[in-house]
């Protein structure tokens, strides 16, 4: 079962980078995790592996049966460093981190699989950030 996230987009005022919460935070952040932490298509699966989006999420979540995880936990919306991440691949011009982190985009209506592991993909587009 894959967990979709389908919610509005978050205020302006949560998308304003934080300064602490910039790109070279983000590269820091995510070479610290190991490999085999890394998952696709879930913000956390049964196995505790998680997208580049769920390792911003608390600790302590939990995980259903059908290996999705509850958001009952966690105000993504309102979270200031999902909302910096947000605006600093917004405002680099790249696609969705999720994209990035799944390994599918769209490029001229046809979907597209990128290439490398989600932790590889995601330190990559971060790493073309100015």
């Amino acid at each position: 079962m894959t967990l979709l996230l389908e919610c509005a987009p978050p205020s302006p005022a949560v998308l304003q980078a934080h300064p602490v919460y910039d790109r070279d935070y983000f590269i820091r952040f995510y070479e610290a995790i190991p490999q085999e932490n890394w998952g696709r298509t879930k913000l956390i699966d049964a196995e505790g592996r998680r997208c580049a989006l769920g390792h911003l999420g608390p600790t302590g979540l939990s995980v259903s049966p059908f290996g999705c995880f509850t958001l009952c936990s966690w105000d993504f919306e309102n979270d200031a460093r999902a909302g910096a991440l947000a605006r600093l691949f917004e405002k680099g011009g790249l696609c969705s981190v999720t994209e990035i982190n799944d390994g599918l985009t769209f490029k001229d209506g046809k979907i597209v699989e990128l290439s490398g592991s989600p932790k590889q993909r995601v330190l990559a587009a971060l790493r073309k950030l100015p």
